[in-house]
């Protein structure tokens, strides 16, 4: 009998240590999960601006950016490539696209 007590206690140990593991396993998941959408917040929003900055150059009569505009346009590409993992460790790759993109921007 005292086996068995003694067998039926470590079994509810075990399954608290099992309950607390999942808990601690769930709050990392909610943790990387608001991680990922603060990550892809930050994306989106550089997209936007540069999106927008682009969209009102397009619509001036300039032909040369402001700087702000640039930088804007810059992080939007950087961002849009990050968020699209299109070789995004490649800096040649991004720097080459980049170019072409503010080339033909400023056709």
């Amino acid at each position: 009998m005292q086996q068995l007590n003694k067998l039926i206690i470590e079994n509810k140990a075990l399954q608290n240590e099992n309950e607390d593991r999942k808990e601690k396993e769930a709050e990392a998941k909610r943790e990387e999960q608001a991680r990922q959408d603060r990550h892809k917040g930050v994306l989106d929003r550089f997209i936007n601006e540069g999106h927008e900055q682009l969209q009102a150059f397009s619509q001036s009569s300039r032909i040369d950016f402001y700087e702000k505009e640039a930088k804007a346009i810059y992080y939007g590409i950087l961002a849009t490539a990050t968020k699209c993992d299109t070789k995004s460790k490649d800096s040649n790759y991004l720097f080459f696209h980049l170019n072409k993109i503010l080339y033909l921007c400023g056709q």
